[in-house]
């Protein structure tokens, strides 16, 4: 309820060669299409449309391709505040996997098109849109533990047969379930009767 977040810039950027660099305020990297590598500090991720990533202040960034890669991705930089005297690190960091939908490219959409505008109460729809996305993305982002597990298991299960021909990892899919992959792939053939690897060549 203390938490206060400020929209300072969204930029459209096409996925390139961008120098490690050290950031001044929070960052939140969305891809449109396309991949990449993205480096924060010293941790190497996988730019990809199932994952946002967070960087904090104090942080470096650095995105890079390998020959034949092209992509654009959204930088959005903001501001966080607490109205208490617990200044507590923001909750969202790093990669976080998310259940892809339209809804959360519109947003940055959106955010892009108002901020560049010349009327103030446009770019305020900025700041509205940067607020509905980062709801969204808490909503989407699986940070807490589930209680049903079954629940968790049986969307892991759904993903893959939407996402069959992705490059899926168990990895992934267990940080998806929010259990360890050892656990995963326990939990995934007592329950379906097949392992998960099987599985996913078998759809």
């Amino acid at each position: 309820d203390d938490l206060w977040c400020k929209l300072r810039s969204i930029e459209l950027v096409r996925v390139g060669q961008i120098e490690q660099q050290l950031i001044e305020s929070h960052v939140l990297i969305i891809v449109k299409n396309g991949e990449g590598r993205l480096t924060i500090d010293y941790t190497d991720y996988r730019l990809r449309q199932d994952a946002v990533h967070f960087a904090l202040p104090g942080q470096t960034i650095g995105i890079s391709t390998e020959e034949g890669e092209r992509g654009e991705l959204y930088v959005i930089r903001f501001d966080v505040s607490w109205d208490s005297d617990s200044r507590e690190a923001f909750p969202l960091q790093r990669e976080l996997p998310i259940y892809q939908d339209t809804q959360m490219v519109m947003l940055c959409e959106l955010m892009y098109r108002s901020c560049r505008s010349e009327h103030s109460l446009e770019r305020f729809r900025g700041q509205s849109a940067f607020q509905e996305l980062l709801y969204w993305l808490l909503k989407n982002i699986r940070l807490f533990p589930e209680s049903d597990q079954r629940t968790a298991l049986d969307r892991t299960k759904a993903y893959i047969d939407s996402h069959y021909n992705e490059s899926l990892t168990i990895e992934f899919l267990a940080r998806m379930a929010d259990i360890s992959p050892k656990y995963y792939v326990d939990l995934f053939k007592k329950t379906y009767g097949k392992s998960a690897i099987d599985y996913i060549t078998e759809v």
